[in-house]
């Protein structure tokens, strides 16, 4: 009787047990989705902007050229409709549009007219009054890019002053919609999404309300990545003023949704972008599993606990052996997977990470290379000269970009590597001051006793040459005097020149932006200089706020 009373209770427990860890795992795995939903979510913003901020570049780059067609440009002085027409709606509809995404190419000649849209010819002399950006630009005769909502609703404009010799002769302006960049941060991440304006500002549009449109609260959603996308936000009840990210049951799905605010150029959130992700057959998925192991495991538990009350002596000593090996075979096992997942995972968002960079950084480029070809084609030779000439410094520019970065990977490869030691910068400075030679002359100033540094020999080596010969090449000046002293546990050392730079001072930035560096002054191999000594615990800056003196100020720590 004991013994069916005490399997009895075991029973209950096991059963318990068993329930309890079933609702824990199924909480830990909702958990694990949401949290994958969310992180997809903060890419999909970041992919967005990026992806925005180079078609606006794009948009920039295409009105600085147009504005530099001189017909165009006459066209536009004599307020010659016509002509300007015959100039300008070739280009929209054979080039712009098909080729670069544009869906806008207007004229303005004041802030309260429009003079001509190469996209609707037959559209103008419209007010213009309430359009910020062609104020904005009429007032400071400077371009102006963003996102604006129009007549046909929000656009990515770029809108540029059009100069005649020294007169002002109006705004050109370029536009593309933002569907572009939406649809990369979808591709992306995997989210679905739909585009939303507030309701009074989506009246105000030329646009039928079609029947695709849908209402939440007091948002109107009218695009979507995908019709399903439409159905799956109509069924989560959520509010899109709310921007915490959050799963949302309706009567038959659950789903992730996160409402991400987007200003315009008026800084007023009036555009709404809700990403969502449909997590009902997941759940359902991950619910099946876990009632399918849990029952099979409590089942298989209750066997075994059972026959072991009733032949508890004789299989005492088995069973601890064979579950203790087991247990620790299962959590070894578990373990690996563990590592082996998270390195996937960790793999796969480098590389989506890398393939996005480098997208952005080369696609900009290349599309300009690309319409200044087109231009030098098609235009005379006044225009494709410059046009050409435009084009191939583009391509030394990108290849220089590219170039820098893949030095950087190498780089950081090799610091991760570098073995560091105890280095006398005392005799380095003195064989580095040897070599260089020639003018502006070199002076020491290192102290007696100086400690040595705790870094790796041959890399502080070609870091401190650099900053050296760097400084040699680019002061105007007659000396140069490399300082070193013991400060607060680190040794600090001034590289420093009378005089002033030869050009614009150099880049200690810890990437090259594309296109601020030229080919002759490119700022890789401080940066390199700079990447070393922050890798040993240390750090270099540019000196400033000393007149008539210029150079660079690095620290590092003593062994």
């Amino acid at each position: 009787m004991r013994q069916i009373i005490l399997a009895l209770v075991v029973t209950a427990v096991i059963m318990a047990g068993g329930i309890l860890a079933g609702v824990s795992q199924y909480a830990s795995s909702r958990h694990v989705l949401l949290h994958d939903a969310e992180t997809r979510a903060s890419r999909f913003d970041t992919v967005y902007r990026e992806a925005s901020e180079a078609r606006l570049q794009s948009l920039r780059l295409g009105a600085e050229i147009i504005a530099r067609d001189t017909l165009i440009v006459g066209a536009l002085t004599q307020r010659d409709r016509a002509e300007l027409a015959r100039r300008s709606v070739p280009l929209f509809e054979q080039v712009l549009k098909p080729r670069f995404g544009v869906t806008i190419l207007g004229f303005q000649v004041t802030a309260d007219v429009n003079f001509f849209r190469a996209h609707r010819p037959d559209l103008f002399g419209d007010s213009l009054a309430d359009r910020v950006m062609v104020a904005a630009v009429m007032k400071s005769r400077l371009p102006v890019a963003g996102l604006e909502i129009g007549r046909i609703g929000p656009e990515l404009r770029v809108i540029a002053p059009v100069i005649s010799g020294e007169t002002y002769v109006g705004n050109l302006e370029l536009g593309s919609s933002p569907w572009d960049a939406l649809q990369i941060a979808a591709q992306a991440t995997g989210l679905d999404f739909g585009f939303a304006l507030d309701r009074r500002t989506a009246e105000t549009l030329d646009r039928a309300r079609g029947t695709t449109d849908l209402t939440k609260g007091e948002v109107l959603y009218i695009r979507f990545s995908r019709p399903e996308a439409r159905d799956l936000l109509a069924a989560a009840p959520f509010n899109p003023a709310e921007t915490v990210p959050s799963a949302s049951r309706g009567e038959t799905r659950e789903v992730f949704v996160r409402t991400i605010p987007i200003l315009d150029v008026s800084r007023q959130p009036v555009i709404h972008i809700t990403v969502a992700e449909d997590l009902t057959d997941a759940l359902a998925e991950a619910r099946r599993g876990i009632v399918l192991y849990t029952g099979l495991a409590t089942a298989i538990l209750l066997a075994v606990v059972l026959v072991g009350l009733f032949q508890f002596r004789a299989l005492r000593a088995r069973l601890e052996r064979s579950f203790s090996g087991r247990l620790q075979e299962v959590r070894s096992k578990a373990r690996a997977y563990d590592r082996i997942s998270q390195s996937l995972h960790d793999l796969d968002a480098w590389k989506l990470g890398l393939l996005t960079e480098l997208v952005l950084l080369i696609r900009d480029p290349l599309t300009a290379v690309q319409g200044a070809i087109d231009t030098a084609v098609r235009g005379t030779r006044e225009v494709s000269e410059p046009a050409l000439v435009f084009a191939a410094s583009e391509l030394r520019r990108l290849n220089t970009a590219v170039e820098d970065q893949s030095t950087m990977l190498l780089m950081r490869d090799r610091l991760k590597r570098a073995e560091p030691g105890s280095v006398d910068l005392a005799a380095l400075v003195t064989e580095i001051a040897g070599e260089a030679g020639g003018a502006p002359a070199i002076q020491l100033t290192v102290p007696a006793g100086l400690p040595p540094a705790r870094c790796n020999a041959s890399l502080m080596r070609a870091a401190l040459r650099t900053i050296v010969f760097t400084l040699q090449r680019r002061m105007v000046g007659s000396s140069i005097v490399v300082a070193l002293k013991l400060e607060d546990g680190a040794i600090v050392g001034r590289v420093a020149g009378s005089g002033g730079w030869r050009a614009s001072p150099p880049s200690l930035d810890e990437l090259v932006a594309f296109g601020t560096a030229t080919e002759e002054e490119a700022g890789s191999l401080l940066i390199l200089a700079r990447l070393t000594l922050e890798r040993f615990d240390g750090s270099l800056t540019i000196l400033e706020g000393e007149t008539n003196r210029v150079g660079f100020l690095f620290s590092l720590k003593a062994a």
